[in-house]
Protein backbone atom coordinates (compact mmCIF):
# COMPACT_ATOMS: atom_id res chain seq x y z
CA UNK A 1 0.00 0.00 0.00
CA UNK A 2 2.00 3.11 -1.17
CA UNK A 3 1.55 6.74 -0.78
CA UNK A 4 1.53 7.76 -4.87
CA UNK A 5 2.03 10.84 -4.06
CA UNK A 6 1.27 12.32 -7.82
CA UNK A 7 -1.83 10.60 -8.06
CA UNK A 8 -3.17 11.90 -4.76
CA UNK A 9 -2.13 15.37 -6.17
CA UNK A 10 -3.79 15.17 -9.66
CA UNK A 11 -7.15 13.61 -8.68
CA UNK A 12 -7.13 15.80 -5.42
CA UNK A 13 -6.67 18.97 -7.92
CA UNK A 14 -8.99 17.68 -10.41
CA UNK A 15 -12.20 17.41 -7.81
CA UNK A 16 -11.69 21.29 -7.23
CA UNK A 17 -11.55 22.76 -10.21
CA UNK A 18 -10.38 26.49 -10.28
CA UNK A 19 -9.20 26.59 -6.46
CA UNK A 20 -5.64 27.02 -5.38
CA UNK A 21 -3.91 25.42 -2.73
CA UNK A 22 -0.61 25.21 -1.61
CA UNK A 23 1.63 22.21 -0.72
CA UNK A 24 1.27 22.28 2.74
CA UNK A 25 -2.66 22.25 2.02
CA UNK A 26 -2.44 19.31 -0.12
CA UNK A 27 -0.23 17.84 2.11
CA UNK A 28 -2.60 18.08 5.41
CA UNK A 29 -5.48 16.78 3.38
CA UNK A 30 -3.04 14.09 2.34
CA UNK A 31 -2.17 13.14 6.20
CA UNK A 32 -5.82 13.23 7.17
CA UNK A 33 -7.81 11.34 4.26
CA UNK A 34 -4.73 8.58 3.73
CA UNK A 35 -3.86 7.70 7.18
CA UNK A 36 -2.20 4.43 6.61
CA UNK A 37 -0.38 5.13 3.72
CA UNK A 38 1.32 7.89 5.59
CA UNK A 39 1.72 5.35 8.71
CA UNK A 40 3.37 2.84 6.20
CA UNK A 41 5.60 5.97 4.62
CA UNK A 42 6.64 6.68 8.16
CA UNK A 43 7.97 3.61 9.11
CA UNK A 44 9.62 2.22 6.30
CA UNK A 45 11.82 5.69 6.55
CA UNK A 46 15.39 5.37 6.60
CA UNK A 47 16.08 8.96 7.21
CA UNK A 48 18.77 9.99 9.34
CA UNK A 49 19.21 13.90 9.83
CA UNK A 50 15.24 14.87 9.85
CA UNK A 51 13.82 10.88 10.66
CA UNK A 52 9.90 10.65 10.30
CA UNK A 53 9.35 10.21 13.80
CA UNK A 54 6.74 12.56 14.38
CA UNK A 55 3.77 14.08 12.54
CA UNK A 56 5.28 17.60 11.61
CA UNK A 57 8.23 15.72 10.03
CA UNK A 58 6.04 13.89 8.13
CA UNK A 59 4.00 16.76 6.97
CA UNK A 60 7.30 18.41 5.95
CA UNK A 61 8.19 15.76 4.10
CA UNK A 62 4.93 15.53 2.37
CA UNK A 63 5.48 18.69 1.44
CA UNK A 64 8.58 18.77 0.33
CA UNK A 65 7.72 15.67 -1.88
CA UNK A 66 4.71 17.66 -3.57
CA UNK A 67 7.41 20.21 -4.21
CA UNK A 68 9.81 18.09 -5.77
CA UNK A 69 7.02 16.03 -7.73
CA UNK A 70 6.44 19.38 -9.71
CA UNK A 71 7.37 18.86 -13.07
CA UNK A 72 6.19 15.44 -13.19
CA UNK A 73 2.94 16.11 -12.02
CA UNK A 74 2.51 19.22 -14.65
CA UNK A 75 3.81 16.62 -17.39
CA UNK A 76 1.28 13.47 -16.56
CA UNK A 77 -1.60 16.30 -16.24
CA UNK A 78 -0.90 19.73 -18.24
CA UNK A 79 -3.99 21.58 -16.87
CA UNK A 80 -2.36 21.66 -13.78
CA UNK A 81 -0.80 24.77 -12.93
CA UNK A 82 1.49 27.01 -10.29
CA UNK A 83 1.35 30.03 -9.62
CA UNK A 84 5.28 32.20 -9.95
CA UNK A 85 5.05 33.75 -6.09
CA UNK A 86 5.84 31.34 -2.60
CA UNK A 87 4.77 29.87 -1.67
CA UNK A 88 3.36 28.26 -4.88
CA UNK A 89 0.01 27.12 -5.51
CA UNK A 90 -1.47 24.63 -7.49
CA UNK A 91 -4.49 24.49 -9.28
CA UNK A 92 -6.06 22.40 -12.00
CA UNK A 93 -7.90 24.15 -15.05
CA UNK A 94 -9.25 23.81 -18.61
CA UNK A 95 -8.30 27.33 -19.73
CA UNK A 96 -5.85 28.03 -21.91
CA UNK A 97 -2.53 30.07 -20.65
CA UNK A 98 -3.67 32.66 -23.17
CA UNK A 99 -7.37 33.11 -21.83
CA UNK A 100 -5.74 33.47 -18.13
CA UNK A 101 -3.08 35.89 -19.06
CA UNK A 102 -5.74 37.72 -21.04
CA UNK A 103 -7.98 37.52 -17.95
CA UNK A 104 -5.73 39.16 -16.12
CA UNK A 105 -4.68 42.04 -18.11
CA UNK A 106 -8.48 42.82 -18.37
CA UNK A 107 -9.04 43.35 -14.91
CA UNK A 108 -10.58 46.66 -14.10
CA UNK A 109 -7.88 47.38 -10.89
CA UNK A 110 -5.18 49.51 -11.62
CA UNK A 111 -2.22 48.14 -11.79
CA UNK A 112 0.84 50.70 -9.82
CA UNK A 113 4.36 50.57 -12.21
CA UNK A 114 7.72 49.22 -10.04
CA UNK A 115 10.41 51.31 -10.91
CA UNK A 116 12.91 48.50 -12.24
CA UNK A 117 16.78 49.26 -12.41
CA UNK A 118 18.99 47.12 -15.22
CA UNK A 119 21.89 45.63 -12.91
CA UNK A 120 24.93 47.54 -13.22
CA UNK A 121 23.42 50.99 -13.68
CA UNK A 122 21.84 53.64 -11.50
CA UNK A 123 19.68 55.20 -13.55
CA UNK A 124 15.97 53.78 -13.61
CA UNK A 125 14.31 52.56 -16.74
CA UNK A 126 10.89 53.20 -18.06
CA UNK A 127 8.04 51.87 -15.50
CA UNK A 128 7.75 48.37 -15.94
CA UNK A 129 3.97 46.81 -16.22
CA UNK A 130 3.93 43.07 -15.61
CA UNK A 131 0.62 42.74 -17.48
CA UNK A 132 1.33 44.82 -20.56
CA UNK A 133 3.05 43.74 -23.25
CA UNK A 134 3.83 46.57 -25.46
CA UNK A 135 5.48 47.96 -22.15
CA UNK A 136 7.57 44.93 -21.74
CA UNK A 137 9.05 45.03 -25.29
CA UNK A 138 9.91 48.53 -24.20
CA UNK A 139 11.59 48.16 -20.80
CA UNK A 140 13.99 45.13 -22.55
CA UNK A 141 14.64 47.26 -25.41
CA UNK A 142 15.68 50.15 -22.93
CA UNK A 143 18.57 47.63 -21.88
CA UNK A 144 20.03 48.27 -24.88
CA UNK A 145 22.90 51.08 -25.17
CA UNK A 146 21.75 52.16 -28.60
CA UNK A 147 17.94 53.86 -27.89
CA UNK A 148 17.17 54.38 -31.71
CA UNK A 149 17.47 50.93 -32.24
CA UNK A 150 15.89 50.03 -29.28
CA UNK A 151 12.91 51.34 -30.48
CA UNK A 152 13.14 50.32 -34.14
CA UNK A 153 13.56 46.85 -32.81
CA UNK A 154 10.23 47.44 -30.38
CA UNK A 155 8.66 48.80 -33.01
CA UNK A 156 9.26 46.39 -35.83
CA UNK A 157 7.83 43.53 -32.88
CA UNK A 158 4.71 45.40 -32.36
CA UNK A 159 3.95 45.56 -36.33
CA UNK A 160 4.82 41.95 -36.67
CA UNK A 161 8.22 43.18 -38.88
CA UNK A 162 10.90 41.40 -38.56
CA UNK A 163 13.61 43.86 -40.29
CA UNK A 164 15.19 45.58 -37.70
Amino acid sequence: MALKLSEKIILYLQERPEQKFTARQMATWILKNYPDECREKQKRSTAKVIPLDNHTALLQQIIAEIGSHRCGIQKREPNIKTTEGRPRKYYFTKSSDFFEIDQIENQKTPIDPIKVVIRGTKNPCIPYFPNSYLLNLRFIASGSRNVALATLMVLGVINGSTQT
